[in-house]
């Protein structure tokens, strides 16, 4: 098995298994880390943070890190990660307003 096939496959047993178990879908612990984030940074923002620019900012924090241990396995499989919960997050998304403009 490959490297990537590794990493994409870890980070999908992850978000999808143990860390949905532990904090369920992704969309609403984001939400939370977003309004957390905006009470903090309320005084530098213009408009709350929202919770795709959650995943984006973890996803650039393990880039940080990534330019001190380049290849960090576990660096990869946390982007990757956040990569899918954000896809999780914009299918929960698209499948509640969906719902909203038929209702």
């Amino acid at each position: 098995m490959g490297a990537v096939t590794l990493i994409l496959g870890k980070a999908a047993e992850l978000v999808s298994g143990t860390r949905q178990k532990a904090y369920g879908h992704p969309l609403p612990n984001h939400q939370r880390i977003a309004r957390l984030w905006t009470a903090r940074l309320h005084e530098k923002l213009t408009e709350p943070i929202t919770p795709e620019e959650v995943t984006s900012l973890m996803r650039l924090a393990k880039e940080a890190r990534l330019i001190e241990t380049p290849g960090h396995t576990d660096s990869l499989v946390d982007i990757a990660g956040y990569a899918e919960a954000e896809a999780m997050i914009h299918e929960r998304e698209s499948t509640s307003s969906s719902r909203n403009t038929t209702d």
